[in-house]
Order: C-alpha cells, then sequence, then structure tokens
C-alpha cells in the first residue's frame, strides 16, 4: 500500500495530535493527583499546627499551675524562716535566763554554805 505524500503527513500529524491528547490527559490526571495530595498535605499540617497550639497551651497552663506552686512554697519557707528565726531568739533569751537563774542559784548555795 503506497500513501502519497499528503496521507504521509496526515497521518503523522494524527498520531502526534493524538500523542499530544494522551501527553496532555497524562498531566491533567497529575496535576488533579498532586492537588489532592496537596490538599491531603495541607490538612495534616493544619491538624499537627491545631495538636502544637494544645500542647502549647497545655504546657503554659502547667507551667503556669508549678510557678504559682513554686511561689506558695517559697512563701510558706519564707514564714518558716522568720518562724525559725524568732524561736531561736527565743530559745536564747530562755537560754541567757537560764543561765542567770542558774547563777543565781549557785551564788545562793555558796551564800547557804557560809552562813
Amino acid at each position: 500500500v503506497k500513501l502519497n505524500a499528503c496521507e504521509l503527513v496526515n497521518n503523522k500529524t494524527s498520531k502526534e495530535l493524538a500523542t499530544s491528547i494522551i501527553t496532555k490527559t497524562e498531566l491533567e490526571i497529575r496535576l488533579k493527583q498532586s492537588e489532592e495530595a496537596f490538599l491531603k498535605e495541607s490538612t495534616r499540617v493544619h491538624e499537627i499546627s491545631n495538636k502544637l497550639n494544645v500542647a502549647e497551651t497545655e504546657t503554659k497552663r502547667i507551667n503556669d499551675s508549678k510557678n504559682l506552686e513554686i511561689i506558695s512554697i517559697s512563701e510558706k519557707l519564707e514564714e518558716s524562716d522568720c518562724k525559725v528565726s524568732i524561736y531561736m531568739s527565743e530559745n536564747e533569751e530562755l537560754n541567757e535566763n537560764l543561765a542567770r537563774q542558774r547563777q543565781m542559784y549557785y551564788r545562793k548555795k555558796e551564800n547557804w554554805k557560809t552562813l
């Protein structure tokens, strides 16, 4: 079968056109798949971002709670330190008073012996 030049050109052009249509269809399919993958990944990133925000908020709440707890413990410790200081002063006074009373007792005892 012999084809004339015009039929050869038309045949070649038809093949190129068919190939072009297939390539365009493949590219459209790939583009659609890429868009779907992008949307899926965007949704995943958004979900992760939301989880991170929730975790950050919870971490801040826990830290604030712990800081308040630390402040409360520090205040109680200061109060205890003050009480200990007061008790030590009172104890020192009692010891001095006791030492004076002992001296007085021994002096009186010595005085009784000499009488």
